[in-house]
């Protein structure tokens, strides 16, 4: 395996135990993100931002994967 040992323990972590408190948190870090994005972020910033939203939710996505496989 070409993982770090820390890699490979929170895969086994995400296949063996629930995920919820995981997507609770990025769901958190997504509804922080989307209001600085919606109040206070220049143009420079929405673009940062966006790009973190898109790393969350891709990451989300990875979570959910590991979890369902077995």
């Amino acid at each position: 395996m070409f993982l770090s040992e820390d890699a490979q323990r929170l895969i086994n972590e995400l296949r063996n135990n629930s995920v919820d408190s995981y997507k609770a948190s990025i769901c958190d870090a997504m509804s922080i993100i989307m209001f600085m994005y919606q109040m206070h972020a220049s143009e420079k910033e929405q673009k940062m931002l966006a790009d973190a939203i898109d790393t969350l939710s891709n990451y989300n996505e990875l979570i959910t994967a590991l979890s369902k496989e077995k």
